[in-house]
C-alpha cells in the first residue's frame, strides 16, 4: 500500500474530495483499513453523506456510497 499512497497520490486527493465522492470513498477505506483510524474514517463517510445531493453526477456519488458501505461490511 505504502507504494501506491505516496505523497504526491496523498494531495492529489485530499486536495479535490470536496469536488469527487470517489476520492471521499477512497479517502475513507485508506483511514479505515490501511490507517486503522476509524474516527478519521466515520467523518470522511459523514462528509460524503452531508455532500452527496451537492455533487453532479448521481451515478458517481451513488456508486461511492455503495462502495464506502461495502468497506464498512469488511
Amino acid at each position: 500500500m505504502e507504494k501506491l499512497w505516496t505523497k504526491q497520490a496523498a494531495k492529489y486527493t485530499t486536495s479535490n474530495c470536496k469536488y469527487s465522492p470517489c476520492k471521499l470513498a477512497a479517502l475513507y477505506a485508506i483511514e479505515l483499513l490501511h490507517n486503522k483510524d476509524e474516527k478519521k474514517a466515520l467523518q470522511l463517510y459523514e462528509e460524503l453523506q452531508r455532500r452527496k445531493a451537492m455533487f453532479y453526477l448521481p451515478g458517481e456519488t451513488a456508486m461511492a456510497l455503495n462502495v464506502a458501505e461495502q468497506i464498512a461490511k469488511l
